[in-house]
């Protein structure tokens, strides 16, 4: 059943992201166009460009992950800490595979808090979790974000004892359920969730739903910045936007499934 949805929640996304919708526009446009529906083409043309306007133009990208980023501020100073737990995600497991060494993609800032925190307490235990999320890899190894998780750490002078890795992870809600209970029994004193701001409320729900209630939210990568005017920046608007959307997705449908 879990690969049933894996697949299902895969294939909804893909109908949904922005990008989508602008195909779908410029597609029915087409089609007006063969068929002489005059109509349709200039309906479609004009929501098309008042997308790739608004979008580009727009600060829309801050308007909808804001909310998200500000759900859960960080927790004030700790005075000790027993365990971190980190969220796959900063690893760039294709451009690894390519040149031989670990990569770190948008969200390495995941990694590099935890080396941070690992360094101001260095009797606690890391344990990052994240398998391959791709469609196309059902049997979900997680071999290379698993290496690249140890080879990074490693780097950085980590004792690898402290490291645990768990790689079969392959969605957020699998996070969850998979690093609880892979620390039964060992989750006393004080751990932190490590993990994109903007990704940080459904993580944190998925990991209350899975038993652990008192996990302390550790969210980095923050991605809204100031107040800003008018400017085109397609690009990176769109794919601010692409990241909220999604995440509001996930939410509604965790919230639907239980998770």
């Amino acid at each position: 059943m879990d690969m049933l949805w894996f697949i299902l929640g895969k294939l909804v996304w893909l109908v949904l992201r922005p990008e989508s919708w602008l195909i779908a526009l410029l597609a029915a446009a087409f089609w007006g166009a063969i068929f002489r529906r005059l109509g349709v083409v200039r309906w479609c043309l004009a929501g098309a460009l008042a997308f790739v306007l608004g979008v580009g133009m727009l600060p829309v990208d801050d308007w909808v992950i804001a909310p998200l980023e500000g759900r859960h501020p960080r927790a004030p100073d700790i005075d000790g800490l027993d365990g971190i737990v980190v969220l796959g995600g900063g690893e760039d497991a294709g451009a690894s595979t390519v040149w031989g060494s670990p990569q770190l993609a948008g969200g390495a800032e995941r990694f590099v808090e935890a080396m941070a925190l690992t360094r101001r307490f260095p009797d606690a235990r890391v344990v990052v979790s994240g398998g391959s999320g791709a469609l196309m890899d059902l049997r979900n190894d997680g071999t290379v974000q698993r290496d690249i998780a140890e080879s990074f750490f490693a780097g950085q002078g980590l004792d690898q004892a402290r490291l645990t890795v768990e790689r079969m992870s392959r969605n957020t809600s699998e996070n969850a359920r998979n690093t609880t209970d892979l620390l039964a029994g060992e989750r006393a004193g004080t751990w932190v969730l490590v993990t994109s701001a903007f990704h940080m409320p459904r993580a944190l729900k998925s990991f209350r739903r899975a038993g652990w209630d008192d996990i302390v939210p550790w969210p980095v990568d923050y991605r809204s910045g100031p107040a800003r005017g008018l400017e085109w920046n397609f690009a990176d608007n769109l794919g601010g936007l692409t990241v909220a959307l999604k995440e509001y997705v996930g939410l509604a449908a965790y919230a639907v499934l239980g998770r």
